[in-house]
């Protein structure tokens, strides 16, 4: 699988378009026949509002401690074959 080690936009350039042009040359980049991977942390309802409009679901059971954050698993699934 294809993973997505972090996203992350400077506050002031949050809502004018910078993550969705980032994550749109990922898309891009990543081979469409295979899953896209992510985890995010999991009370960031903005952050995974924002992948789910790319396609991304929440992997159920997925949520675990990164560290000290509870982060959940999002995926991407890949074009059927």
């Amino acid at each position: 699988s294809q993973r997505v080690g972090g996203l992350y936009v400077d506050k002031a350039w949050q809502g004018k378009g910078v993550g969705g042009a980032l994550m749109n040359e990922i898309i891009a980049w990543a081979d469409p026949k295979r899953p896209l991977e992510l985890e995010v942390a999991s009370y960031n309802e903005r952050a995974k509002a924002f992948y789910r409009k790319y396609g991304f679901e929440e992997v159920k059971g997925s949520e675990r401690l990164y560290n000290v954050i509870p982060v959940v698993e999002m995926i991407r699934k890949g074009e059927k074959q």
